[in-house]
């Protein structure tokens, strides 16, 4: 039977590599905004030489390098990526990825397991990222997790980790209601209304955006409920490392005939001070009024970046949707052509 499971799980995830929908916002998303953070590096004087310095939850075949690779963001060795950093939680997955990906650094862990490591702590601190690619399969707010959830917390450590360097965070989550945390549902409804009745410019714009409560939101469209309320949790932890913080877009699209959705968003971070150069009880005590007003920029900025629904997208442009089939297809092939696995027919 754990041969038949594997078979439909290599499978699923090939249909997935596959997908065109997913491969809209990997061209349209990903590969803008690493060609962009790139750009700005150049103009600023970093010189890398393999590219950017990029962190993937890469998965067994680690598309998303290999399309990175393609389009010149990174560069091989001959060994593998220097510039790479991945983790895989899956044994066998990571056998593969790593034997296909060579010398590029990696670890058998879960992505909070990661974030335990000294080493790999140490790593970020020394060669900080320059964009970071959480490309999460399950959802944020586990029920078994508190509603600040091991997820939330190692993305917390992570932008700590890189405070003094400004980046890029890409992060994907399944929207599916009944597999979150309820606690966290409603901590999220609460805050969201705080943010109401101390800001007038952000109730205005939800209510000409949604003409709805944000109660009646969550239970229309749960996918939308994250949308507008997820990135305020980035943007705090932002403010508290000394990053300005944006969202300039987000995307969501649904999977298994509407069973549920997949909503991914892209963090832009600007550094406004240098490394170290606060304490965490420092930026506390800063003036509330400027931390309250560099959080009310992200969240009005964000409100104006709607969502893009990629299935929406994607319905009305039907040429659009063969050449991204196209492309992601000859992805996948150049991958299978230079692996040792046979192709998945």
């Amino acid at each position: 039977m754990s041969g038949h499971k594997d078979m439909r799980k290599a499978d699923e995830a090939f249909d997935i590599a596959r997908d065109p929908i997913k491969h809209f916002v990997r061209m349209d998303g990903w590969i803008s905004k690493a060609r962009n953070r790139l750009q700005i590096l150049a103009v600023n004087g970093c010189a890398r030489k393999f590219g950017i310095r990029y962190f993937s939850l890469c998965g067994k075949y680690g598309l998303d390098i290999f399309l990175f690779q393609r389009e010149d963001l990174i560069l091989h060795n001959g060994k593998g990526f220097p510039s790479v950093y991945y983790c895989e939680s899956d044994r066998s997955d990571y056998v593969t990825v790593k034997e296909r990906l060579g010398q590029t650094l990696g670890d058998l862990r879960s992505f909070q397991g990661q974030m335990e490591q000294g080493p790999f702590r140490r790593h970020i601190k020394e060669t900080p990222f320059d964009v970071v690619n959480l490309d999460f399969s399950g959802v944020c707010f586990p029920p078994g997790d508190p509603p600040f959830s091991k997820t939330l917390k190692s993305i917390e450590s992570l932008i700590h980790l890189q405070e003094g360097h400004s980046f890029d965070l890409f992060i994907t989550f399944k929207a599916l209601r009944r597999s979150d945390n309820e606690d966290a549902i409603e901590e999220l409804t609460i805050t969201m209304n705080e943010n109401f009745a101390e800001s007038a410019d952000i109730r205005d714009k939800f209510d000409n955006l949604f003409h709805v409560s944000i109660e009646q939101l969550l239970a229309q469209d749960y996918g939308k409920f994250l949308l507008v309320t997820f990135p305020k949790i980035i943007f705090g932890f932002g403010i508290d490392f000394g990053f300005e913080v944006e969202c300039p877009k987000k995307y969501v699209y649904t999977r298994h005939r509407g069973q549920y959705q997949i909503i991914k968003f892209l963090f832009s971070f600007k550094s406004i001070r240098r490394a170290g150069s606060f304490s965490r009880a420092a930026v506390s005590a800063l003036d509330a009024d400027t931390r309250k007003a560099s959080y009310l920029v992200s969240v009005l900025s964000h409100l104006d970046n709607l969502p893009i629904d990629v299935d929406e997208e994607l319905e009305g442009n039907p040429a659009l949707l063969d050449l991204l089939r196209q492309d992601t297809e000859q992805l996948v092939d150049d991958i299978i052509a230079l692996s040792f696995l046979p192709p998945v027919l």
